[in-house]
């Protein structure tokens, strides 16, 4: 599955937080693609890392940043599957 293999990127897991960082863990049900945060950040400013069972992913070939309280993956993982957004 393309979704997990993001070939040049890093595939690590996320970093220490920063002072002014959310971090905001969810596990995906069937066919979610669709996130909604707690809080909000500014869209288009890189100020969203995205992670989906450990494996960075990349705007706009992963993920767009629908708006400024939710995120939407390209695909959907597997029902189950952790992802985490860190966003400032």
């Amino acid at each position: 599955m393309s979704f997990f293999n993001n070939k040049g990127g890093n595939s690590s897991s996320p970093s220490i937080p920063r002072n002014d960082e959310t971090v905001e863990t969810f596990t995906s049900t069937a066919n979610q693609t669709v996130f909604n945060l707690a809080g909000s950040y500014n869209v288009g400013k890189n100020r969203m890392q995205v992670f989906v069972g450990g494996v960075r992913q990349f705007s706009p070939k992963n993920f767009t940043e629908t708006n400024s309280k939710s995120f939407t993956l390209k695909e959907a993982p597997s029902t189950g599957t952790e992802v985490i957004a860190i966003y400032f």
